[in-house]
């Protein structure tokens, strides 16, 4: 399978979002998916990752041709500036995780259009809160770590 995943953040950057992004990118590779990530966050050069492509969004026409190429479409948390793509193939396997409260703790337009979108997405959610407040439907997935981040250390005392 071909994965797109669109995501304002990304890797060398350090955070929540983005090590949860390229744990599952990581992930897909080694099940033998294709992975490609555009990310809105200018890329430092020279830390790239084993079989998978980073692109920058600067160009419309090269984030449609990585859209056509894939098969799903994934965004770890909605982001409007990679909605726009939908337009061109509204029935594209679309996926959104949510990964905190964000869509639940504003009423501005610009989120009440990213509610009403991520309608004709498949959602999933971090955790059965993050889900229930969502406006949609979503599936509860459990949150990913790095086993060698997050480990008891022999050395330290608790």
């Amino acid at each position: 399978m071909k994965i797109l995943i669109y995501s304002s953040v990304f890797y060398p950057s350090i955070g929540g979002i983005e090590n949860l992004t390229l744990a599952l990118a990581k992930e897909f590779r080694s099940f033998g998916h294709e992975v490609k990530v555009v990310t809105e966050q200018v890329q430092k050069t020279g830390d790239p990752i084993e079989g998978i492509e980073v692109v920058h969004p600067s160009k419309a026409l090269d984030q449609l041709k990585l859209f056509f190429w894939s098969d799903v479409l994934y965004m770890p948390n909605i982001t409007l500036k990679g909605v726009w793509l939908l337009v061109f193939n509204p029935f594209k396997k679309w996926v959104v995780s949510h990964n905190d409260f964000h869509l639940a703790q504003s009423n501005d337009a610009k989120t009440r259009f990213k509610n009403l979108v991520i309608k004709a997405a498949s959602n999933i959610s971090v955790s059965k809160s993050v889900a229930r407040a969502l406006r949609t439907r979503s599936t509860v997935i459990y949150n990913c770590y790095n086993d060698a981040a997050f480990r008891v250390y022999d050395d330290e005392p608790r």
